[in-house]
């Protein structure tokens, strides 16, 4: 197939393979190694011909770079396996790979490697509008690109995943609007999963929270990341997902850490590390949203030299250029006034899509919240929680559309509940009225729900016990053995269709799938005794005869499907990653049980540590191959559509539009983060920016008049001074005292009913004032009879 590709790959360049010769008038430039997934098909009747020889040249070239780049290097395929086999205990690390695994590298391959990126790297720093726009070009980014893309982020070598980073960031900035589901394939499945795993190596961490920085301290990229994902329907929640990811690995450093395991002070300062730069991070959020209001903090600067060195050097090397940002906020502002329309009208149009946007986002959410609320009502109870779904629109009261329904969200909602639904009466109605058409809720709407369910399944080509399995990891049968009648006679009956050369009867097939979920029942039940559980001659010899006209089924049929059931039981997806979660916990404690100590006897915490991160980025990257497969293929007319009225709706909106609704996602996360942290943390450094979140929060909400997050803020900022409290007065204290009054002076004007806390501490700093001053107490100034009051009333 991969010839193939090729083939028409270089159809799509027509005449134009001559321009590069070896002086016969031939190509030399073929396709030695093609991408092996992610490939999309090659529209080349919808391209034609490049416009130019310097567009056929520059077109091969970049291809013949991303196919250079996938290439792998040694050491890649395994993470930390040693060139003799076994895991390495030891290495000189230098900083050029993430673990410190002895693995040997072909300097010469992954120097080709290295200039390779290079090269695509200055390539999207100064390419045009042909290369950013052109189709061919585009699905050379897409199909190419992104595969290499995909190996090398996740690569041990630190420099190759550096460069990776970067192109990946420019990727973001100049073909957003091409690669849509590419870059939530790399984000959500590659970065957020890097960041959460407890496998991950410490470098790689930090590398993917400097690309989030790079990428969250552009105001119009984080403003498109936004729009393009959490403003849609069909997408993930992406900028959402990025916030919780980051706040989680904010307070990570401020959980308790067991001393007495095998926890060592540079795992200590590597999680204090991560808690600083995921800090970062969420105040260059802030200060984006403060850049695109145009309000003061948006162009504070961080203090590099803090002497984080470890962290320095990696943040040099990732860095990009986002001094343009002010710059590209001024052009696009220039740039969205048309001929002809003055300010007046271009900013009522403005205004206007804003609003459509936020309407847009917050039907989303409100969407969402509903069908959270659908799935807990619907494990509770199958009828309320269907009713609930169809009466916030997400399904109709129409059998087909209840089938559909189910099908599609069976990973979201109770497959128990799932099961019973679709097991129901033949006579059950979903109304209690009479005369109702059973499609639509009278009697027999649930038996037509199942049929409707099980003939959006495609057994074709599967084998029997394939079929049986793919049909039940979408619900989980019921207990009651007619329940169990009706939908595996059901499965029969569409199996038999599909596959009409397998079964001579609908009859012969139901007979048997009984009897294959008994088998497996009694095979892999552990209540029954292994000595009582059923052989194959006794299943064979209970299908005997259930053939036509009492004929039998083929033995070699039988014993198949004995033996595939027999190693793998048919199970739902969840009971086999809790059993599996509960077999790697106890093969773990016995594991470390019986290896309390390092060495050649046993391997190292860092060498289990490193396998795990092998398995889990093989996981990543077969799930992101699998996506990028999967991608929706359009023809070039629909996709130039779609494209142009993307990009219209999301170049029509301002920054400034539509920092509210981000900031609303925010800040209910920010705040607990910011306050475990200051709780908790003695850094100088990780206080400072909990400050600066809590002064660039308070701002943004004063001027966007959301009171509640508003007052939230200033009474927890309150709270940390200690200022009427017992508790004993720390320098981060008296920090947060000096905050607050600064937070009162520079936008005091904004705080409307939150000066309450501030004047309160306010008033606790002058009663100390006077204490200090060696004046007397209140009481005894209130006092009958005082000095001083005697000289009030006198006077």
């Amino acid at each position: 197939s991969n010839a193939r590709e090729n083939g028409n790959d270089d159809k799509t360049v027509g005449t134009a393979l001559t321009t590069v010769t070896n002086g016969s008038g031939r190509s030399t430039l073929k396709d030695v190694t093609a991408p092996q997934t992610g490939i999309l098909d090659d529209p080349s009747n919808a391209i034609g011909l490049f416009a130019s020889q310097y567009h056929t040249d520059s077109y091969l070239l970049f291809r013949a770079l991303c196919k250079l780049s996938s290439k792998t290097l040694p050491g890649d395929e395994n993470v930390g396996v040693s060139s003799t086999g076994g895991l390495g205990i030891g290495g000189s690390g230098h900083g050029v790979n993430f673990f410190s695994a002895s693995t040997t590298v072909d300097p010469l391959a992954l120097n080709s490697k290295i200039l390779s990126l290079e090269l695509i790297l200055a390539v999207f720093e100064h390419c045009g509008d042909a290369f950013q726009n052109g189709e061919k070009f585009v699905y050379a980014v897409q199909s190419y690109l992104c595969v290499s893309l995909l190996k090398n982020c996740m690569s041990n070598q630190t420099s190759v995943a550096h460069l990776s980073l970067k192109i990946f960031l420019l990727l973001v900035r100049k073909f957003k609007t091409h690669l849509k589901s590419e870059i939530e394939v790399f984000v959500a499945n590659i970065f957020l999963r890097v960041l959460e795993s407890p496998n991950s190596p410490f470098e790689q961490k930090v590398l993917v929270l400097e690309a989030l920085r790079a990428l969250c301290a552009d105001p119009l990229m984080l403003t498109q990341l936004f729009l393009n994902y959490d403003c849609d329907f069909d997408a993930v929640n992406l900028y959402k997902d990025i916030v919780h990811h980051v706040t989680r690995i904010s307070a990570r450093a401020c959980a308790p850490i067991n001393t007495s395991s095998s926890a060592t002070k540079r795992d200590t300062d590597q999680e204090l590390d991560l808690s600083r730069t995921g800090l970062e991070v969420l105040v260059v959020i802030l200060r984006s949203f403060l850049k695109s209001l145009d309000l003061p903090g948006g162009d504070d600067k961080f203090d590099e030299n803090d002497g984080s060195s470890s962290l320095s050097m990696l943040r040099q090397n990732l860095k990009l250029d986002i001094g343009e940002t002010t710059a590209s906020i001024d052009k696009y502002r220039i740039k969205r006034v048309p001929s002809g329309m003055n300010a007046l009208e271009k900013e009522d149009s403005s205004e206007n899509v804003a609003e459509k946007i936020v309407v847009a986002f917050d039907k989303k959410r409100t969407a969402q919240q509903n069908f959270e609320i659908g799935v807990v009502k619907f494990t509770l109870s199958p009828k309320s929680g269907l009713s609930f779904f169809i009466e916030n629109g997400f399904v109709e009261l129409d059998a087909q559309d209840m089938a559909r329904f189910l099908y599609e969200n069976s990973e979201k909602l109770d497959k128990t509940q799932i099961g019973e639904v679709l097991g129901r009466e033949p006579d059950a109605s979903f109304i209690k009225e009479d005369n109702v058409d059973p499609e639509r809720g009278g009697k027999g709407f649930f038996l037509r729900v199942l049929h409707h369910y099980v003939d959006k399944m495609e057994f074709t080509g599967l084998s029997f016990d394939e079929s049986i399995r793919l049909f039940l990891s979408g619900f989980r049968l019921p207990g009651e053995a007619q329940k169990i009648d009706r939908i595996m006679e059901k499965f029969a009956e569409r199996f038999t269709r599909q596959n009409t050369d397998v079964f001579p009867s609908a009859d012969t097939a139901f007979i048997l799938a009984f009897s294959v979920i008994m088998l497996n029942t009694d095979l892999h039940n552990p209540s029954i005794k292994p000595e009582r559980r059923m052989t194959l001659e006794s299943f064979i010899r209970n299908n005997k005869g259930i053939s036509v006209d009492g004929g039998d089924l083929p033995e070699d049929f039988l014993t198949g499907i004995f033996n595939r059931i027999k190693e793998k039981p048919f199970s739902l997806k969840e009971d086999d990653e809790a059993r599996e979660k509960v077999s790697k916990e106890s093969s773990r404690d016995m594991f470390e049980s019986l290896f309390v100590f390092e060495g050649p006897f046993g391997s190292s915490a860092e060498d289990r540590k490193r396998e795990k991160f092998r398995k889990e980025r093989e996981e990543m990257m077969a799930a992101s191959e699998q996506m990028f497969k999967k991608r929706p293929s359009k023809n070039m007319s629909s996709r130039k559509l779609n494209l142009d009225s993307s990009t219209q709706l999301t170049d029509s909106v301002s920054p400034a539009d539509v920092v509210k609704p981000m900031f609303d996602v925010t800040w209910g996360p920010l705040i607990g983060t910011l306050s475990q942290v200051l709780e908790s943390s003695t850094n100088e450094t990780s206080i400072a920016l909990c400050l600066s979140g809590f002064v660039y929060s308070i701002r943004l909400a004063s001027h966007s008049g959301m009171s509640l997050a508003r007052n939230t803020f200033v009474n927890s900022l309150a709270k940390f001074t200690t200022l009427g409290s017992i508790k004993e007065m720390k320098s981060k204290n008296i920090e947060c005292i000096r905050t607050l009054l600064s937070i009162a002076i520079i936008d005091g004007e904004y705080l409307g009913d939150s000066w309450s806390p501030i004047l309160q501490c306010i008033s606790q700093l002058g009663r100390l004032h006077l204490f200090a001053s060696g004046l007397d107490s209140e009481d005894q100034f209130l006092q009958v009879g005082s000095p001083q009051l005697t000289k009030i009333s006198e006077a």
